[in-house]
């Protein structure tokens, strides 16, 4: 307990303009492929942290997280903090089911940041999400998982498994904070609330799952139903996909790793568009989920 836990992030934000979300940006990979290798990125004393795809990672570069102390620092592009790691500061009433709220904003007249994480029971997985609500017509903000313990971490090699459990998220959008008067106003971002089921194959190493349940704390606005489509799991328990709103309409990507002794854990993130022809709106979620087990409540087995 008090563990430090790193989030090494090996990503490239992509373009020089990738600091603003307008719209985010998806690829449909068809047909069913393999994950790429998410690969074991740590240092030579904590060899656990896994790549996060830019897609995903968008304007996170790392964080390091410990739910115990109640710690988190974020090294974000741009805007959220003086130093280039900002020690983000515990904000209990920003808290949703299963996630620690934290919160930093130097001064009026600067963004603010809401992030959301949360690590598994056992310590084996992390994930987390981040962005601000807007100011001067741009926003910033992404998403993280890790896996420790990676020495401990192994796969089934058949059958299936189901994982559920509580999905946070924050949005590029939210309520006016009092600062130097509209237009220039920072935004605080609103949250989102959910409920994950993923099914996973060991047999095929294939996933897929979807969010459902889906609302906005703030407002009580319900949002879509987001179904994350079948993609491949990685030797090493990654995967990475598209998420869609229907069969057709792809409105994000998601990603993740299994974690812990025979894939017992799950952590991953989400980037969706989540309103229909708002393309500007942008959510980031997150997730850290068991494994079902025998005599677990609906929508376990």
């Amino acid at each position: 307990m008090g563990r430090i836990s790193s989030f090494l992030l090996a990503v490239v934000l992509a373009g020089c303009g990738g600091n603003s979300f307008d719209k985010v940006a998806v690829v449909d990979p068809g047909p069913v492929e393999p994950a790429p290798p998410v690969g074991e990125l740590g240092d030579p004393v904590d060899p656990n942290g896994v790549t996060v795809p830019a897609v995903l990672a968008q304007n996170l570069d790392a964080a390091v997280f410990d739910p115990v102390a109640q710690t988190l620092t974020i090294s974000l592009t741009s805007l959220d903090g003086s130093p280039v790691s900002a020690a983000y500061n515990r904000d209990t009433s920003l808290d949703v089911p299963g996630f620690q709220a934290y919160s930093i904003q130097e001064n009026t007249t600067q963004r603010k940041f809401v992030a959301l994480f949360r690590e598994s029971a056992s310590g084996n997985s992390q994930a987390g999400v981040v962005a601000d609500g807007g100011q001067f017509v741009n926003t910033f903000g992404g998403g993280t998982f890790a896996r420790f313990n990676s020495a401990t971490a192994t796969l089934p090699t058949t059958g299936l498994a189901s994982y559920t459990g509580e999905y946070a998220g924050v949005l590029n959008t939210g309520d006016a904070l009092p600062g130097p008067g509209a237009p220039f106003d920072p935004v605080q971002s609103h949250r989102v609330t959910g409920e994950v089921l993923l099914n996973a194959d060991f047999n095929d190493m294939t996933v897929n799952g979807g969010i459902r349940n889906r609302q906005v704390v703030e407002t009580g606005q319900v949002y879509d139903d987001v179904f994350l489509a079948v993609t491949g799991i990685s030797a090493d328990g990654a995967f990475a996909g598209v998420a869609k709103r229907d069969p057709v309409a792809t409105m994000g990507n998601y990603g993740g790793v299994f974690a812990g002794p025979n894939a017992s854990e799950v952590a991953g993130v989400i980037v969706v568009n989540p309103v229909v022809g708002a393309t500007d709106l942008v959510e980031h979620g997150a997730f850290v989920i068991p494994a079902c087990v025998g005599g677990d409540p609906s929508p376990c087995p």
